[in-house]
């Protein structure tokens, strides 16, 4: 877990990008959490609404700006850029809190213009409650339209939904038993649990169920792109041959991208055609 002071002008962007601007290289692990702590002065201006940690990111991967264009891109009125952006693979939201009201063992509180600051795991374990890991929020770059069209589910199918996630729990229980395991809410994009163990993402699992013989599945642009950019930390599990009566099933995982012409092809186009001015 990490500290990550920002301005007010620049904590939206920030939230809704999962971007953070920093001037050298972090040595942060996929899967650590970012507590976005507001700068006290603005939190002041604000008239100390609330904790100065309301939100938290969850690291994915570091990419160099060099020559300043994604920096001014987001953040055009800090007329700054920064050498080093940060890229998350989700958001949360936590409990409002401010560290310096938290009963920790670190002196300063992890008060200090250095970013990012690490968290020692003995305040790790004060912290980790404010954070709401059900309101994890998936990240991706561009979201398809096909995604957002909701198409009707029939009862049979919200049962199967409901089966292979509890046969998903049941498994993933069985790979991770010291790790805390959250069900997302419905339609949640890009991933349906989250696995986490001492306050870090170890892993995301997409979970798709089916009756049929063998382990067969749709897939979301959304799903498989949040497959690619979560490589080291995404899992696949595909619970087939679901038998309603007596409760037994099949099960295959796949760890890591879902890359088209390996496990997935080509099934099916959104498309719309201009309206005709007669209409």
């Amino acid at each position: 877990m990490y500290r990550l002071n920002v301005a007010s002008e620049q904590i939206e962007e920030c939230i809704k990008k999962g971007m953070f601007a920093l001037s050298a290289r972090p040595k942060i692990s996929a899967g650590e959490i970012l507590l976005l702590q507001l700068r006290k002065s603005d939190w002041r201006q604000q008239g100390k609404n609330g904790g100065r940690v309301q939100y938290a990111l969850v690291f994915q991967h570091t990419e160099r700006d060099l020559d300043g264009r994604i920096s001014k891109e987001h953040w055009p009125n800090a007329n700054k850029v920064w050498p080093w952006i940060i890229y998350s693979s989700a958001v949360l939201d936590v409990e409002p809190f401010s560290l310096e009201d938290l009963p920790l063992t670190r002196e300063s509180h992890y008060q200090s213009q250095a970013n990012p600051v690490q968290i020692d795991p003995v305040d790790e374990a004060v912290i980790a409650p404010y954070i709401k890991w059900p309101s994890a929020y998936a990240l991706i770059d561009s979201t398809e339209a096909q995604d957002n069209f909701v198409y009707a589910i029939s009862e049979n199918a919200k049962t199967i939904e409901e089966i292979s996630t509890e046969f998903a729990l049941s498994e993933i229980k069985k790979w991770y038993p010291q790790a805390d395991i959250q069900v997302m809410n419905h339609n949640n994009p890009g991933f349906d649990i989250l696995v986490t163990q001492k306050n870090r993402v170890i892993r995301y699992v997409e979970v798709k169920g089916t009756q049929f013989n063998k382990p067969k599945f749709h897939l979301t642009e959304t799903e498989r792109k949040f497959s690619i950019i979560n490589s080291s930390i995404y899992s696949l599990l595909v619970i087939w041959n679901i038998n309603l009566h007596d409760g037994t099933y099949n099960f295959d995982r796949h760890d890591g991208e879902i890359s088209v012409g390996d496990i997935i092809e080509p099934y099916t186009y959104l498309g719309q055609l201009k309206i005709s001015k007669s209409a």
